[in-house]
């Protein structure tokens, strides 16, 4: 017997002592059939059918796009139709339960009636066999008069989420959800219609015959994409089981904790979602422990963006000087001016570069941290840099390819001195049909082999050494050649 039927005859066994005393009007009293804390839930595999059979890589790509969206869901609302199911399979497993029980009380009383023993003691037995029957009898009464509309469900349950697909659900989800174990599974088809393709996403419940939320619209093959994109926000809707809204914090601090309701629900920048419509209270704390906070009442479908700056304001601008001055400053593609220059300071970290002809260009990363005024150096441009960098890429070159022929050499020497060594080994044992001094030539060549393999490797060794550090300058010369 697996531990989930244990707990739930250790659970019925509890919920039936306690309840033997009630009548079916008070069966309302009775706690919730629970057997596990979670909803286990999947996303099948999308199904291009009819003339879509090309279009099944379309259909992966977008069951996964589904996937990765669900997996942010960690509760769902589970519908009326849902709970019903749930309900009446938790008093269908209970009432199964009980009949067995009540068998097994009738065959322990009539077998207690030929156990070995004296007359009395048959009869004690019988007696305690015939009470315990007649206690599971009143168990199963109790649970008959029982209305599975007054078993308590939870409504709301976490979701634990496969990460992986589970099997296309076909014509029959429900066969599906029974051989996977699953509460939910989340599935879609692609079909062709003329120069369109129609998509349905559906989602299922464990015995529940129809689905319990639907998704459906068409669109041009290469608007798929956008058009599921736009309307992911209504199927989460339908996967959570209730409306939903967001909020998005900015605090320009990666360091600064974020809280909401008491609750910490990130650092830095946050874009929360499947918060209930009602209202947050939304709070930034930075490590000096200044905080900055704001009540929002968000409705159903909205999202609110907040800025929470915690501590002193950014600077919004910088100056910059150069030696020498007139020198042209770039900020990506738009030209700020030239030095000495009072510049706006972008909002995000953007490279910026610095040119004046008979110079080197120099670059930098500009943004909200930059010091309030900086001075640059440029360096005259008295090398050729490509001609530097076609002299360091040659010398590497000639390099690797010494290294290249260095490695047969040694291959060669050391394949002669196994070859050597297995017709003469360096233990100097006789060799049946060779004179001693034959043995001692193909001693003396193995030796030289040997030595020679070993010279060799480290000639090899060398030259590798010589040819990363041939690459090390060449890399560098580029960089260097880039952004000074």
């Amino acid at each position: 017997m697996g531990s989930v039927r244990i707990e739930r005859l250790v659970l019925l066994g509890s919920i039936l002592l306690g309840a033997g005393a009630l009548t079916p009007s008070g069966a309302e009293e009775l706690p919730e059939f629970a057997r596990r804390d979670t909803l286990r839930a999947a996303v099948s595999e999308f199904q291009a059918i009819g003339d879509a059979s090309r279009y099944h890589d379309l259909a992966g790509a977008l069951g996964e796009l589904v996937l990765e969206q669900v997996l942010e869901i960690e509760e769902r609302t589970r519908s009326e139709a849902e709970l019903a199911a749930y309900r009446a399979e938790l008093q269908r497993d209970a009432l199964s339960d009980a009949r067995a029980t009540v068998r097994r009380r009738r065959r322990e009383r009539d077998e207690a009636f030929f156990d070995a023993g004296g007359r009395e003691q048959r009869r004690d037995r019988a007696e305690t066999a015939a009470e315990r029957l007649a206690e599971a009898k009143r168990r199963l009464e109790t649970l008959e008069a029982l209305s599975a509309e007054k078993i308590a469900v939870e409504a709301q349950k976490p979701i634990e989420w496969a990460r992986e697909f589970a099997p296309g659900i076909d014509r029959d989800p429900q066969r599906t959800l029974t051989r996977e174990n699953l509460d939910l599974v989340i599935g879609g088809v692609i079909e062709p219609l003329d120069r369109y393709l129609f998509l349905r996403i559906e989602g299922h419940a464990r015995g529940v015959a129809e689905p319990v939320f639907a998704s459906e619209f068409v669109a041009l093959p290469e608007e798929l994409y956008p058009e599921l994109e736009a309307e992911t926000d209504h199927v989460l809707t339908q996967v959570l089981g209730r409306d939903w809204a967001a909020v998005a914090v900015e605090t320009g601090d990666s360091e600064a904790r974020i809280v909401i309701d008491g609750r910490t629900a990130g650092y830095g920048d946050l874009h929360e979602r499947f918060l209930r419509p009602g209202s947050y209270r939304v709070e930034a704390v930075d490590r000096a422990g200044r905080r900055r906070s704001e009540v929002v009442t968000l409705e159903a479908g909205e999202r609110r963006d907040l800025s929470l700056v915690v501590g002193p304001s950014p600077r919004t601008t910088a100056q910059l000087r150069t030696e020498p001055a007139e020198a042209n400053l770039y900020l990506q593609s738009r030209r700020l001016g030239r030095t000495p220059l009072e510049f706006e300071l972008p909002e995000r970290d953007q490279l910026a570069l610095i040119r004046r002809d008979g110079y080197l260009d120099s670059r930098m990363v500009l943004g909200p941290r930059t010091e309030a005024e900086f001075e640059r150096s440029l360096q005259p441009d008295t090398e050729d840099q490509s001609a530097r960098l076609l002299d360091r890429r040659n010398r590497f070159y000639r390099a690797f390819g010494y290294f290249v022929l260095s490695v047969p050499v040694t291959l060669v020497l050391n394949g002669v001195y196994e070859n050597l060594s297995s017709a003469v080994p360096r233990d100097g044992a006789p060799i049946a049909g060779l004179s001693s001094s034959e043995q001692d030539r193909i001693a003396s060549q193995r030796e030289v082999a040997y030595w020679g393999a070993v010279g060799a490797f480290g000639v090899s060794a060398g030259l590798f050494v010589n040819m990363g550090v041939r690459l090390y300058q060449y890399i560098r010369t580029g960089e260097e050649a880039h952004y000074r």
